[in-house]
C-alpha cells in the first residue's frame, strides 16, 4: 500500500494529476493565495496519497486547470470570452476556494453569498418580518478567517446569521443569542441550521433544534453549533449524529459535503435595528 504523503516531504516540483491531465508546479505557486483548497492540502487537512510516479490526484476536470494554475502563478485571469468556459471555470474556482478569481468571473459573488430572496427565507425561519435588513459583521475573505477577528466583531451583538460557502455548497446557522468567548454553550432553543445549496440538489430547508446545547462559544474558533458544524479558519467539521438538530431528510453530514470541509467564504450578519 502506498504511504500517505507527509506535508513536510512534498517534492519540488509538485506533480499533480487533475482528472487525468498532468501538471507540474511549485509549492510556492500553490500557496500563493491564502485560505484555499491548496492551503488545506499543505496543512495536512486533506490526505495526500501520491501514485507510483509521485503525482497527487485531484478528482476534478483538468480541462480548465491550466487557467487556475496560471492565475496562481501570475495573478492575472486570462480566459476565453466563451460563456460556457467561464461558467465551468467559476465552478472550479469555487471548489478551490479562490475568492479573488470567483469575483473576477462573477462579480455578484463578491457582494454576498445569499440572494435577497434567501435573506427573506432565513428571516421567516427566524420569525423575523419579511424585508428585515441585515448588517454584515464578519467576512472571512475580508477579515482573514481569524477567530479573534470573528469574536471581536461578533461577540455581544445579539442574534446572528452565519452563512458558509464550501465548494458549491452553501449552508449555515442562526444563533438567537450573542456570541461570546466564554468557552461555554448557549441554550439551543431558537437556534437552527439550514442548507441552501447541497450535494443532494434538494431545495433549501431548515434543521430546527431538537435538544441539548446550541451555539458553542470558543475564543479559538469561529462560529460553531454544537451537534451541527464548526468553523476554525478555513477548516470546517460537522457532526449531526448527536441529533441536536432535526434532519428531516436524514442526509446527515452529507449536507455540508462531508464531516470535514474546506471553507471558501463565511459571512456573519445581524439584523439591523
Amino acid at each position: 500500500m502506498l504511504a500517505k504523503l507527509k506535508v513536510a516531504t512534498l517534492p519540488s516540483p509538485v506533480l499533480l494529476n487533475v482528472g487525468g491531465m498532468l501538471f507540474a508546479t511549485s509549492a510556492e505557486t500553490l500557496q500563493s493565495r491564502r485560505n484555499t483548497y491548496f492551503g488545506a492540502m499543505f496543512s495536512g487537512m486533506i490526505e495526500l496519497k501520491p501514485d507510483k510516479d509521485g503525482r497527487i490526484f485531484i478528482d476534478r476536470d483538468g480541462t480548465h486547470f491550466r487557467y487556475v494554475l496560471n492565475y496562481l502563478r501570475n495573478g492575472e485571469l486570462l480566459v476565453p470570452e466563451d460563456k460556457l468556459v467561464r461558467k465551468e471555470l467559476l465552478v472550479e474556482a469555487q471548489f478551490y476556494g479562490l475568492q479573488d478569481m470567483i469575483s473576477l468571473l462573477n462579480p455578484a459573488f463578491s457582494d454576498g453569498i445569499l440572494s435577497p430572496e434567501h435573506h427573506d427565507l432565513l428571516n421567516s425561519w427566524a420569525g423575523v418580518a419579511a424585508g428585515q435588513k441585515w448588517r454584515l459583521l464578519f467576512k472571512g475573505t475580508r477579515d482573514s478567517f481569524d477567530s479573534l477577528a470573528f469574536h471581536t466583531k461578533c461577540d455581544n451583538i445579539g442574534p446572528t446569521y452565519t452563512i458558509v460557502r464550501s465548494g458549491k455548497n452553501v449552508f449555515g446557522g442562526y444563533n438567537p443569542h450573542s456570541w461570546n468567548s466564554s468557552g461555554t454553550s448557549s441554550p439551543g432553543a431558537g437556534s437552527f441550521l439550514f442548507t441552501i445549496v447541497n450535494p443532494r440538489g434538494v431545495a433549501p430547508f431548515k434543521l430546527a433544534h431538537n435538544s441539548g446545547s446550541g451555539p458553542y462559544n470558543n475564543s479559538t474558533h469561529g462560529p460553531a453549533f454544537y451537534g451541527g458544524f464548526s468553523i476554525n479558519g478555513t477548516q470546517g467539521s460537522s457532526n449531526l449524529t448527536s441529533r441536536a438538530y432535526h434532519d428531516p431528510q436524514g442526509y446527515g453530514d452529507y449536507l455540508f459535503g462531508g464531516m470535514q470541509f474546506v471553507v471558501s467564504e463565511v459571512e456573519v450578519y445581524t439584523p439591523e435595528n
